[in-house]
């Protein structure tokens, strides 16, 4: 579905934003700043629509688990074609 759904998300988030894998995995969406949320949601559109193409890295605000912004940059890989996803 258009809900884009977190299936793995790197210990590393807990380092950056102080939140557990589970958390994060739940509430990311809430997460982001309201000024980057459509913009986010419209990356992740064009990576799931574009499975075979390179995606440039998207760049965006975030809520730690101290209730500070933080910048980060994402890049997307669409795994859906593999059975295993």
């Amino acid at each position: 579905g258009d809900d884009f759904t977190i299936k793995y998300v790197s210990e590393s988030v807990y380092k950056i934003l102080g939140f557990t894998q589970l958390y994060y995995s739940a509430n990311w969406a809430n997460l982001v700043h309201p000024e980057d949320i459509q913009g986010l949601i419209n990356y992740l559109q064009e990576v799931k629509a574009n499975p075979e193409r390179a995606h440039q890295p998207f760049e965006y605000r975030m809520l730690n688990a101290h209730q500070e912004c933080v910048f980060l940059e994402t890049i997307a890989t669409n795994m859906l074609h593999h059975p295993s996803i």
